[in-house]
C-alpha cells in the first residue's frame, strides 16, 4: 500500500515506487513526475495522450490497458482517438509483459 508500478527508465520492467498521487491525478492530469499518476496510469507525452487539461505540461496521466482486450479498455476517456497501444516493442517486452499497453493515439 502506498506503492504504485511505473516503468524503470531504462524500459526493462516496472518497479514500485511511493505513490506521490494521494489519488488525485485520474486520466488526463497533467504530470511531471512518473509518480504522480494514480496506480494504473503513467505520465505519457501529451503528444500521445493529449489530454485538454494538459496543454503546456511535461505529461499527461494516462492508464495502462491490456492489448488482448483490444481498445476498449481506452473508450470513454477525456480524449479521442485513443487505442490500446503496445507498451514494448515486437520480441523486447518481458516475459508475462507482452499484453501490456497504454491508451494513446497513434503516431504517424
Amino acid at each position: 500500500e502506498g506503492e504504485l508500478c511505473i516503468n524503470y527508465p531504462s524500459g526493462e520492467a516496472f518497479v514500485c515506487v511511493l505513490d506521490a498521487s494521494d489519488g488525485m491525478a485520474p486520466a488526463g492530469s497533467p504530470c511531471e513526475f512518473a509518480n504522480v499518476c494514480n496506480p494504473g496510469l503513467m505520465c505519457l507525452s501529451p503528444d500521445f495522450f493529449p489530454g485538454p487539461d494538459c496543454e503546456g505540461a511535461l505529461g499527461c496521466c494516462a492508464p495502462f490497458c491490456n492489448t488482448d482486450n483490444g481498445d476498449v479498455e481506452c473508450e470513454g476517456l477525456p480524449v479521442d482517438g485513443l487505442v490500446c497501444l503496445p507498451f514494448y516493442e515486437d520480441g523486447q517486452a518481458p516475459p508475462e509483459y507482452e499484453s501490456v499497453g497504454v491508451c494513446a493515439v497513434p503516431q504517424p
